[in-house]
């Protein structure tokens, strides 16, 4: 399953993302247009991922709030298989 974070600031979406690390379990990373951070717990990355957006203009007096989603993994292809014909 992958787990996302999504910041908004107030009610504006800020298109930046926290994603869980896929080599190291538990560490995140912000994606933010075409910059990628280094790799940070998920308080860290939060703190680190707000400071990258005030700064640009967006929101500096607005709460800001986090949306997790999740999306499953996907899953291995399922076969059913008829039982078979009794006469």
């Amino acid at each position: 399953m992958t787990v996302t974070w999504h910041l908004r600031i107030g009610r504006k979406p800020t298109g930046l993302i926290l994603r869980q690390d896929d080599h190291y379990p538990g560490m995140w990373r912000i994606f933010y247009r075409d910059m990628v951070s280094d790799i940070a717990n998920l308080t860290r990355a939060k703190e680190a991922a707000i400071g990258w957006v005030r700064p640009r203009g967006l929101g500096s007096e607005e709460v800001a709030s986090w949306n997790r989603r999740q999306t499953p993994a996907e899953a291995s292809p399922v076969h059913f298989h008829q039982p078979p014909v009794s006469q």
